[in-house]
Formats: C-alpha cells, structure tokens, sequence
C-alpha cells in the first residue's frame, strides 16, 4: 500500500508531511504549481469525489482538479519559429512547408530565412484547414508558401530575417539517460531536435545529479541507467536551438542510437555555441 493509500485509511500526518515535502522541492526545482492530495484508485477516495475518509482535506478531487487546472498557452513575444515538418506539393504551383508555430507571429509578406541554409524569401500566403490567414501565431499548425522557389527540407526552420535565430554546433544539455548500456564520453548518438535529426558525439560529462541532495557531483566517468545531468554534445551539423528555460518545445531534445534506432535519453538544453 503506498503512502497516499495509507493516510487515507489512517491519518492526516503522513499526507502532510509528503505535502510539506513535496512544496519544498518544488521551490528547489522552480516548478511553481505543485498539487498534493489524498487518493486510493483501489477505494476511489478523492478520485471523481470527495472522500469521507479524509474530512481534513479540503482540496478537490481528482477530476475537478485537472478539469480547471490552467489551459497550455504559447508565447507570443518571442521571435516565432516554424520547423518544417512536412512538404505538401500539388503541381504545378503549390509548394508549401507544414508545421507548428513557436514563439511569435509569422504575416504574409515578411521576410523570413531558412536555417541552416541561410536562404531567404518572403511569406506569399498561410494556409490552415479553415482556410488562409494574413498572420500566424505561436501554437498554429499552417502550411506557408514563398514567394521564391527555395530548397527546403523537412527539419529545417523558417524564421523572420530581423529576428533570425542562432545557429548551433555544439550543446549542453541535462539528460536522463534510460538505458542499461552506460554512457561514456565519445559516445554516438543521433539527436532529433523538433523535426530536425543530425548525428553527434558526447563530448565531455560535466557533472552528474545526486537524486537524494539535487547537487550535481562532478568527476563522473558514465552515467547508469536512469542517471542524470550535464553533457555536451558535438553536433555533425547544426540546429537552431533554444534554450529549454526559454522555450520548451525548442528547448527539449532526445538521443537515439543510430544502429538499432532505441531512445538512449531525454534532454534539455541549457546552453550552446556555434
């Protein structure tokens, strides 16, 4: 029986203080909406409805709790980027690039590079299922077409020209490894980087995390299954990355073994270099 079945069979203490717990690492690790509430899946207290067993909370059920918790929003003050996803041809004229937008706005008519080729051209028309749009915004699924007729792939991204972004050769990212293989320095890897997929090398392990402590240990030689922390990676070609305090979705990548095609690790991207 686990700890939340137990308080809600026994007392209020053990639940309180897993709570208490709980709020503390949040502030440790910055997450800000932390939610801590008695359940038993296998009595149904505290699930779709209020429980009897715990008249000491107060909090809602379950359910309640996720139907109101905050909706997901985009930002929108950010310089907008558009990975390319899926190039959509119907001859003899359409050529569009699909995809989600990140970030800020993209409007017909603006002039936008494409990475990492360093092409550019201008926005002619946005297409969505319901129709055409002037502009775009962060968190649209779109299909834009140029003006010009420019070499674009799948992985690359369309972004603003006044508001380019960086192009990336090298990465440090804190990852979860999440295989039984160790990982070493000099290990391969392909990263797949929103839809963008390049081969690479773990060039250096910075420090590895202690679960127990959060501080990070330097001097590690591997990292087992399910360890984490930093490493740098040597990109065979660049990504225009971001950083995952900045953005999420840019900010995230993972590892793959380039032989059998297995995902090695999660990670996030906390800085990188040309």
């Amino acid at each position: 029986m686990s700890d939340a079945d137990s308080c809600v069979m026994q007392d209020s203490e053990s639940c309180l203080r897993i709570a208490a717990d709980l709020h503390a690492l949040g502030k440790r690790v910055d997450v800000t909406l932390v939610a801590v509430m008695p359940l038993s899946a296998l009595l149904g207290d505290n699930v779709v409805e209020s429980s009897g067993n715990t008249p000491w909370y107060a909090g809602p059920p379950l359910l309640k709790l996720l139907e109101e918790f905050p909706a997901r929003t985009y930002a929108v003050d950010r310089p907008a980027r558009l990975p390319v996803q899926w190039i959509l041809r119907n001859p003899p004229d359409f050529r569009g690039y699909s995809g989600m937008i990140y970030g800020g706005t993209l409007t017909v008519g603006e002039e936008v590079v494409i990475l990492p080729s360093g092409r550019t051209s201008k926005i002619s028309s946005i297409h969505t299922f319901d129709g055409e749009l002037e502009s775009a915004h962060s968190g649209q699924n779109v299909t834009v077409l140029l003006e010009d007729q420019v070499d674009v792939s799948r992985g690359d991204v369309i972004a603003p020209v006044h508001r380019a972004p960086t192009l990336a050769h090298e990465v440090d990212v804190f990852l979860c490894w999440m295989v039984d293989e160790p990982l070493r320095v000099r290990r391969r890897v392909e990263v797949q980087h929103t839809t963008r997929s390049v081969r690479g090398m773990v060039t250096a392990l910075h420090d590895r995390l202690d679960v127990q402590t959060l501080e990070p240990v330097g001097g590690a030689t591997s990292f087992e299954l399910n360890d984490m922390g930093r490493v740098r990676l040597r990109l065979q070609h660049p990504i225009v990355p971001t950083t995952y305090a900045q953005d999420r979705e840019l900010g995230g990548l993972i590892l793959i073994d380039p032989e059998t095609h297995d995902t090695l690790a999660a990670g996030l991207i906390e800085q990188f270099t040309e």
